[in-house]
């Protein structure tokens, strides 16, 4: 009797579970790849850094009105 046989076909079985494996963990790394992508297209990088500059910029003009009617009245007493 040859066992050959067997362990031939035992061979194939495994690689078929290694190439199938593989071919999993292939696909969840292109599903997590394209979530990554779509974050970063629709991230919009840099948004607050501008909303905080135009912000302190009218918070340091209403400071220097503010600065101005301040020396105005105490100017006039």
């Amino acid at each position: 009797m040859n066992n050959n046989l067997n362990i031939g076909s035992l061979r194939d079985i495994q690689m078929s579970a290694i190439l199938a494996s593989n071919k999993t963990l292939l696909g969840y790394v292109i599903i997590a790849g394209l979530g990554i992508l779509s974050m970063i297209l629709f991230y919009q990088f840099g948004q607050e850094k501008y909303k905080l500059v135009r912000f302190e910029a009218r918070r340091a003009k209403k400071q220097n009105e503010l600065a101005g009617q301040v020396r105005d009245i105490a100017g006039s007493i």
